[in-house]
Formats: structure tokens, sequence, C-alpha cells
């Protein structure tokens, strides 16, 4: 093992010892530990346990010549700095010295002292220099490999960490949805507020935010809205529920209009509603100021209140809650268009005016009878019970089990059932029976 040191490390060789002597006399105001070989061999011995910056070797030596022990100091000890001695100007030695020993300095004898002092601290600089570039080289090599060690825990830190809160967030709008569908069966359960007549405004509401081209995220929290629109209605007495708006006296009509209160008592625990419920609460005020309950104007009123308004009304006037009579499609948009710059915002009915054909939400779709289901078939929408309770949700795959049981729910219910399916996995079941 190599022995540490505080100093720069010099070793002198050569055969005459007074030589030897002399360069220790010449080196010793330098700041360094000096040492003496007298040949080769015990150089050698001397370069296997020290560390040495810079080795002097006179060229002619018995034995091996300084060449020759350049040679070997090159293979195994190439960061020491080599001066070679000579008295002998022969080109074949130099040459020798040069090929074998890649000497870094030539200095002939009898030498100069300052010229030799300084050509060995230039040694000993330039040994210093090389181990620190090494001593570097290894440090950066070692923070290297503990970076990319630590970046590589860090990638799988964060896959880890993305994944819990992927998990984290499919929980929570999982049980936002369990939520959102509890809130909706509120409605469902009360025989005086029409669950399909919430579903057919959530769908007009949908494809007006499509028309105006809202952001996919709006349109989800205008759907939630539009599809609760009534939920305020669970706190209104049930007589006023029972009449159409326009025989409502002036008392019965405010407490009527005063189901938004309740909304913001059922919503405001569900913080994530938020929007939803301004939504909701602003959905009677008018847009030229004259609406409940803060006589919002124009753009002041959420823009997803506006469009459940108009949503809202068209179906009123279509099942006659409004006016008492139903009204064909046309006939309900030339009554919202009255009202156009007044309750209603006059962008939103355009959009509404653009929708060519309406379907409420117990329209015909072109379903399958149970005889006709098998196994591996997705459903494509919810499946209610005529009380609108959910049976079966949207993405259902259906299992020869599944299918037994809506069987025996028909013959128990006297009551056929038919479901939406997706025809593109419709299709496929079919191809794979």
């Amino acid at each position: 093992m190599v022995e540490p040191k505080d100093k720069p490390c010099i070793l002198c060789v050569d055969d005459e010892e007074e030589i030897r002597l002399s360069l220790k006399r010449c080196l010793r105001k330098l700041d360094a530990n000096i040492h003496l070989a007298p040949d080769a061999k015990q150089a050698l011995d001397f370069l296997s346990q020290h560390d040495v910056d810079v080795i002097i070797s006179d060229m002619r030596m018995p034995g091996a010549s300084g060449a020759e022990l350049f040679q070997h100091v090159v293979t195994h000890y190439p960061d020491t700095y080599r001066i070679m001695l000579t008295g002998f100007a022969d080109i074949e030695s130099t040459i020798q010295a040069i090929n074998l020993g890649r000497v870094h300095r030539f200095i002939s004898k009898p030498w100069d002292n300052q010229q030799l002092e300084e050509d060995v601290k230039g040694g000993i600089e330039y040994a210093r220099v090389k181990r620190e570039n090494i001593r570097l080289t290894a440090l950066v090599t070692k923070q290297n490999a503990a970076l990319t060690s630590m970046n590589q825990d860090l990638e799988k830190q964060v896959k880890v960490r993305t994944k819990q809160i992927r998990a984290a967030l499919a929980k929570i709008h999982k049980e936002q949805d369990v939520m959102h569908q509890m809130l909706f069966n509120f409605i469902n359960v009360d025989p005086y507020i029409d669950s399909l007549f919430a579903k057919s405004v959530k769908r007009l509401a949908n494809r007006i935010g499509e028309k105006m081209q809202l952001s996919e995220k709006y349109i989800d929290a205008l759907k939630t809205a539009a599809l609760m629109s009534e939920v305020g209605l669970l706190g209104v007495d049930n007589r006023i529920l029972m009449q159409p708006f326009h025989k409502l006296n002036a008392a019965q009509r405010e407490a009527y209009l005063q189901q938004v209160t309740y909304v913001d008592l059922i919503l405001s625990p569900a913080t994530h509603l938020n929007d939803v419920k301004d939504m909701i609460m602003s959905q009677y005020e008018h847009v030229d100021g004259s609406g409940f309950p803060n006589k919002l104007v124009a753009d002041s009123i959420p823009l997803g209140s506006r469009i459940i308004a108009i949503a809202r009304d068209f179906w009123r006037y279509v099942g006659g809650k409004l006016t008492g009579s139903k009204m064909e499609f046309e006939e309900a948009k030339k009554m919202l268009m009255r009202y156009k710059g007044t309750r209603y915002d006059p962008l939103v009915l355009n959009a509404l005016m653009q929708i060519k054909s309406f379907d409420s939400a117990n329209a015909m779709e072109q379903k399958l009878s149970t005889k006709d289901l098998k196994p591996g078939m997705i459903l494509k929408a919810n499946l209610y019970t005529d009380n609108h309770f959910l049976l079966l949700s949207a993405g259902h795959e259906l299992t020869t089990s599944t299918i037994q049981k809506l069987k025996q729910f028909e013959v128990k219910q006297r009551k056929s059932l038919f479901l939406a399916i997706d025809e593109t996995d419709n299709t496929a079941a079919q191809g794979e029976l």
C-alpha cells in the first residue's frame, strides 16, 4: 500500500554517491522530501512503496540504464515527472531515453543549480495537477453515479406517487359519482319532482354547451348542475309543486323560487360542487336584472345558469309545467324568443335555435329486448326501473347471470325491458358467437 505524504517527494537516482548528495544539497531549499537511490532496482523498490512526484535519474548506470528505469516508471507510475541527467550528448542514448522513458526534461552534467531547481518545481506542480485531475475525475464520476442513482430513485418515487395520486383521484371521482347519484335519487324518490324532466334538461343543456363550444370540463359541471337543477324543490311545499307555475299566486311563486336557498343548504358540504351550486342558485336570474334572488344582470349571471334557464323552461313549456298546456317544440322555442334579452341570454337562445331536433329523456332509442341480449355486450346507457331507480350503469358488461336476472325481473314486474347497447361491442359479441 502506498504511504500517504504531506510534502512532495523527489527521488534522485545515480550510481555516484557524490552526485546524489550534490542533488540533495541543490534541492534542499524546496519544501519536499528528498530520497536517494544508487541504482534502478532500489529506485523501483522505493517507487513501489511511495508516491513520487519527481524522479531524477542519471542516463548511464550499471545494470539498468536511466532509459530502462524510466520505461518501467512510464508503465507503472505514469504521473511521476521524469528528469534525465546525462554527461553524454550522444544521439543514441537520447533517442533511447525519449522512445523508452518518455522523458519530460533533459539536464546535462554539470547542471545549473537554479535551472535544476526550477525544473524540479515545474515537475512538482505537474504531478500535483495530474493528481488533482485524477481526484476530481474520480469525484465527478462518483457524484455522477450518485446523481444517476438518485434520479433513478426519484423516477421510481415519481412513478409510485403518480400511481398513488391517480388511484386517489379515481377513488375521489368514484365517490363523487356515487354522491351525485345519491343526490339524484333524492329527487327520484320524490313523487312531486320529475326525474325524467331533470334528465331532459341535462341533455339539452349539454347540447347547448356543445353548440357554444364550451370546454369539456365546463360542460361536465353544467350537466351535473342541469341534472340537479330541481334539487332545491325538496324543500318546497308539495301543494305548490302540484300546480302549473302560471296558476301560482305571488306568495306561492316566491315560495317556489325559495328553492335556491335550499340548494345552498343541500350542496354546501360538497365543496367540490361549488361551481355547480352557483349555477343552480342563479338559474332564476334574468339578464335584464329582474330575476331572483340577487337581481344579477347579463354576464354577472354564471353562463351555466343562463343555459340551464333556457333548457329548463324549454321542457317546462313542452311539458305544460309553465302554462298548464303542452306545446310542440317549435312553439316552445317561440315562447322563449319572446323573452330574448329580458329573461334569457340572446347568445344562449341562438345556440338553442341551431338545434334542429329534440329528444326528451324518455324518448325511444334503438334498444334490444332481453331475448336479444348476449354475454359480452356493453350497456351504452344507464338502465332504470319505471320508478327511475338505477338497475345497471352504463359500461356494464353483460354476463349470462346478469341477463337471466333481467329476465326474472321482467317476469316479476310484468314489464318488458329494453337496453341501449354499445353497437361496436354488440357487433363484436355477435361475431364471437
